[in-house]
């Protein structure tokens, strides 16, 4: 995470700084078509002392394109709205001690379906598919910059949160349970997942030229991704993207 917001940080810097040649026409309604991309993490707020390292991340390539209109309130302060397919995903590898999981061994002596508590590798891919409706205040700093704060709302129509343990055992039912050897077992957890999202927006709009701007929005998820009723971990999860593309003005 601390990446993720020294990315936006450094980005909306050069955003104020940036001059340009041709400033937006003043409207009471503007109406733009957005590209971006996703970059960040579905994950805990800070780190659980069952993973004990990180091995690899992997943000992936997660879309984000629709619409976004602005309503002019008064001379500095718009509203702002839009309908985006949103995409937001991660491939992460690490080291955990004593996780809660739910795991299917496949084959061998042990094959069968386990609930407890992990020690070894693990793997997890998450892609996800929203409908993402953005809500939000624009203030105008000068012609060529706008400022956004407000939340959003999403509705989930495709989940993936799947992944394998390895290299490993498993204390079965509690942290005292049978010690069952675990060489490679999958798990997904796609069904648990929360088909609503909702949460924060900080975001800027920075004039290129023409009709062409710079976005940037820095999402931060207030609902757990996993329902309230899994059991599969014992930490909560939340999607945090920072989101960085192209609007054009229709």
């Amino acid at each position: 995470m601390k990446r993720v917001l020294t990315i936006w940080m450094l980005s909306l810097f050069f955003s104020v700084s940036a001059q340009t040649d041709t400033l937006p026409v003043v409207r009471k309604w503007v109406h733009n078509a957005t590209l971006s991309f996703n970059i960040g993490a579905t994950a805990p707020i800070s780190m659980p002392a069952t993973v004990r390292k990180i091995e690899k991340w992997s943000p992936g390539i997660n879309l984000s394109a629709g619409y976004e209109g602005l309503y002019k309130l008064r001379k500095s302060w718009n509203l702002g709205f839009g309908l985006k397919l949103d995409f937001k995903g991660m491939a992460i590898t690490n080291e955990v001690l004593y996780m809660r999981t739910q795991v299917t061994v496949q084959s061998g002596s042990s094959s069968g379906s386990f609930e407890g508590y992990f020690s070894g590798n693990s793997k997890t891919d998450i892609r996800n598919a929203y409908v993402l409706v953005p809500l939000y205040i624009a203030y105008k700093m000068n012609p060529r910059f706008r400022f956004k704060l407000g939340g959003y709302l999403a509705y989930m129509f495709h989940s993936q949160f799947s992944g394998v343990v390895y290299d490993g055992y498993i204390r079965n039912g509690s942290p005292v349970g049978e010690k069952i050897t675990i060489n490679e077992a999958i798990f997904d957890l796609s069904t648990q997942q929360n088909r609503l999202d909702y949460g924060l927006l900080l975001g800027a709009q920075q004039y290129l030229h023409g009709r062409v701007s710079l976005i940037e929005n820095f999402t931060w998820g207030l609902q757990p991704i996993l329902k309230s009723s899994s059991k599969a971990m014992d930490f909560k999860m939340y999607n945090i993207y920072l989101s960085l593309g192209l609007a054009y003005r229709l």
